[in-house]
Order: C-alpha cells, then structure tokens, then sequence
C-alpha cells in the first residue's frame, strides 16, 4: 500500500510521507500539494492497489507548511 500511495503521490507532484502506524494495521500520511492532486491522492488512498484492504480512512485538510521538498517512505 506504501509503495502504491508513494507512486500516485510523486505522480501527482505532492510532498510528504507515508509510513505504517505503531500497530501494525494502520498507515499514517501526511500530504502537501495543489487542490486538486490531494483529492486524487485521497481517491487513490481510499480504492488502494487490488491486493489492499482499506477498512476506514481518516481524513484532516489544514494549511500546507511547506516542509518537504519530495514524496517519502518513512517506514
């Protein structure tokens, strides 16, 4: 799932992160970029690749803080 979120985002030219939450069933994102590529993005966060099961997704929009210069894996 990281590795598929990872590619939609570089594709859609957003920065930020992603990475598997302390419970091991969680992915925690944090995204900064254009309108229109964070709700591609969140598209694409909700469908997942076809190997995925995305039980519930949580979503928060604030102001970007314009921190990260590329899209990463943290863990």
């Amino acid at each position: 799932f990281r590795w598929f979120i990872a590619e939609r985002a570089r594709r859609l030219s957003v920065t930020g992160w992603i990475a598997n939450g302390d419970d091991g069933r969680t992915v925690e994102l944090l995204a900064e970029g254009n309108d229109n590529a964070l709700r591609k993005l969140e598209t694409a966060m909700r469908q997942g690749p076809p190997s995925a099961v995305i039980e519930s997704a949580e979503v928060e929009y604030s102001d970007a803080l314009d921190e990260h210069d590329r899209f990463r894996i943290v863990r």
